[in-house]
């Protein structure tokens, strides 16, 4: 099966979409931004592509409009929300199954309707559930628990998608491994430079301030720089 995940966690995902592929030989691909994936839909064919997985929090119907599109379109990918907090864990890809079915009727003309052939995802529907519930990704899904973030690999993703260089990415890790608590700056000049000095703390506060741009402009891994007292810093995730 050819499946898409459209998320705002891409490492979990990509986590998912690799067990996927080992285990049933699923061709899966992540993405982060719906406009781009609804564009690589279209280009590789609707028709080939059997479901879509989408992260409630991401999914903006003001931007891209799933029901629309089909509509217009008058034809569908199966797609559903994996993250629905709703879902009964014990038989979440029924609850799937079901909700795909009642989008497609909502979404189709009576004409199309008729002619229309459900795919047989419901084996697909069962892998991914088992997955999510797997005791090493459950505990990661947003909306499911309480736990916003995956470990250190979300962070890696969102170096290499902000383009940021070692000696930032030095700090971000620090603060990012001691998410919620109060850093020192001279804790934050040692770790990076060894070294505790007015030059260094010059040098720290430019980091600090193009890191904060950047955790402003990245909609994927939301983390906030905050000053919570003199000569201090601490990161937090943003759920």
């Amino acid at each position: 099966m050819i499946i898409f995940f459209i998320t705002t966690q891409e490492a979990l995902c990509n986590k998912i979409a690799e067990q996927l592929s080992e285990k049933y030989n699923h061709i899966v691909r992540v993405f982060t931004n719906p406009r781009i994936c609804y564009r690589t839909v279209i280009t590789t064919g609707v028709s080939k592509v059997d479901m879509i997985a989408c992260d409630y929090m991401i999914f903006d119907l003001e931007e891209i409009d799933p029901f629309k599109i089909m509509s217009v379109h008058n034809c569908v990918v199966p797609f559903f929300f994996y993250n629905n907090p709703f879902a009964d864990s014990s038989d979440r890809a029924s609850f799937w199954f079901n909700k795909i079915q009642k989008r497609i009727r909502l979404s189709l003309s009576d004409e199309a309707y008729s002619k229309y052939v459900m795919p047989d995802i419901k084996d697909g529907l069962k892998q991914i559930s088992s997955i999510i519930s797997s005791p090493e990704i459950n505990p990661y899904v947003r909306l499911m628990n309480a736990s916003p973030d995956f470990p250190e690999q979300e962070l890696t993703y969102f170096r290499q998608r902000n383009h940021i260089q070692y000696s930032r990415y030095k700090v971000l890790s620090y603060l990012f491994s001691h998410k919620n608590e109060k850093i020192s700056e001279e804790d934050l000049c040692m770790h990076v430079w060894n070294d505790f000095s007015p030059k260094r703390i010059r040098v720290l506060y430019s980091y600090i301030c193009e890191l904060r741009k950047i955790c402003r402009d990245d909609m994927t891994l939301r983390l906030s720089i905050s000053r919570p007292g003199k000569q201090c810093y601490c990161l937090s995730v943003i759920s």
